[in-house]
């Protein structure tokens, strides 16, 4: 079943995941993931009973993600050797800036 945490306390170790606008308490010990539960994750679960167990975390949720480039470097190569097109480089653009290349007067 997938369903979302809504509630997470470290004391007790519990949490409350929703599902179907029904709710499902579950222990830290029915925890499977390689990661640590946190707040708002989509987590898929087995049910028993009132309770969730084998809980774990959907697989889009198993990286968090992050920017591959810098904004801020990418604009100051293009203010400092924008006329060399190094910022598209930077950027993954190899075709643009191998064409700003060639035909730089």
């Amino acid at each position: 079943m997938l369903g979302k945490i809504e509630n997470l306390d470290e004391t007790t170790q519990t949490g409350v995941i929703v599902s179907d606008s029904k709710s499902y308490n579950f222990a830290l010990a029915n925890w499977i993931a390689q990661v640590p539960a946190e707040m708002g994750d989509e987590v898929y679960f087995e049910v028993d009973g009132d309770n969730a167990v084998k809980v774990d975390l959907t697989a889009a949720y198993l990286l968090k993600s992050q920017a591959v480039k810098s904004r801020t470097i990418a604009t100051l190569l293009a203010l400092f050797l924008g006329l060399i097109g190094a910022h598209r480089f930077y950027l993954g653009y190899y075709k643009i800036g191998i064409a700003r290349l060639l035909l730089q007067d």
